[in-house]
């Protein structure tokens, strides 16, 4: 699963921005599920295979997408997978696309399946207990 892929799983295409303080402004504070890859679609290794998928997410509640990108860009103490995220920031330029919708949680765990399935691991960023900070 790249970002090729992904864009046809959320149901159709994708627009892929910089991830950046500056996306806030447009990021929409509704319920969906966001994609977060290396600029430009470069791959990288996995266990089996390449992607350029470096994390998969939903957001629910107040805020939606624009809360959780804000939480990705600013992380408190205790956000472990925002931490990790703000880290890897400082050393891989990313880009984010967002699909908004009620059925976000659902096709985050579809879209994870899928890469598991396909690179035998998650996305590096989705893989909690790993210590990168």
């Amino acid at each position: 699963m790249n970002s090729s892929t992904i864009a046809a799983l959320l149901g159709g295409n994708l627009r892929w921005r910089a991830l950046q303080s500056e996306i806030l402004e447009e990021a929409p504070e509704e319920v969906g599920v966001y994609v977060f890859r290396t600029k430009d679609g470069r791959r990288f290794g996995r266990l089996r295979g390449e992607s350029d998928i470096i994390y998969i997410g939903s957001a629910k509640g107040q805020g939606g997408i624009r809360r959780r990108l804000y939480s990705h860009l600013h992380p408190g103490p205790m956000q472990a997978t925002n931490k990790r995220s703000r880290w890897l920031q400082d050393k891989v330029q990313m880009e984010v696309a967002w699909e908004c919708g009620e059925t976000a949680a659902s096709k985050e765990g579809l879209a994870l399946g899928l890469y598991r399935r396909d690179y035998w691991e998650f996305p590096p960023l989705n893989r909690a207990g790993i210590e990168w900070v």
